[in-house]
């Protein structure tokens, strides 16, 4: 970057260069680069030692001496935990307390109107023994016929139920809370 100025001793300008840091140890970008690049190095948990010495330093300034952060499947935030730290997760498991205290009851009964019959139809039929003398002898109904049943059982039923509370009893399940995103990389600057 080049301003212009004066020197102070005459009125005549003059362009100077100056140079301008244009990313600052600890700056944090995303990307759909990669791998490292330009003193970039990707937010993969890999170990401090595999960095070059200079970065091995900047990594220790900014509290990471044994591994970068692992930024996959994380959200930047800043919550007041250590830098670079983890916090939460991606799902959450409701406790039984947290679900509505609903409990469902039911009831129902049938009218007295019960009292019916059935007709039935007997096709008759003939069946013999054979006794002991040798004579077949007829053991059943042989006639047959439409016959209908007495008209009885005025009766009614009830029946009744309630419900634990809502979920009790079986195992939590948990809630992935991961809104839709793009996946991209996320970079340290620690210079080259």
């Amino acid at each position: 970057m080049q301003v212009l100025t004066s020197n102070g001793v005459s009125n005549s300008p003059e362009w100077k260069t100056i140079a301008v840091a244009t990313n600052l140890t600890g700056d944090i970008k995303y990307s759909l680069i990669t791998s490292d690049h330009n003193g970039w190095v990707k937010l993969d948990g890999r170990s401090v030692s595999s960095l070059m010495s200079t970065q091995q330093a900047q990594a220790s300034v900014l509290g990471f001496s044994t591994n970068l952060p692992d930024a996959t499947n994380a959200y930047l935030v800043q919550n007041n935990t250590t830098l670079g730290g983890l916090s939460n997760s991606n799902t959450k498991t409701l406790t039984r307390g947290q679900l509505p205290n609903v409990t469902l009851s039911a009831s129902a009964s049938t009218n007295v109107a019960g009292s019916h019959n059935h007709n039935y139809t007997d096709r008759g039929n003939t069946s013999y023994e054979m006794t002991r003398n040798g004579n077949l002898t007829n053991i059943a109904d042989d006639t047959s016929g439409t016959y209908q049943t007495s008209n009885a059982g005025d009766h009614s039923h009830t029946v009744s139920a309630t419900t634990e509370s809502i979920n009790g009893g079986v195992t939590q399940q948990s809630l992935d809370v991961r809104p839709l995103s793009m996946s991209v990389n996320t970079y340290l600057y620690l210079g080259l």
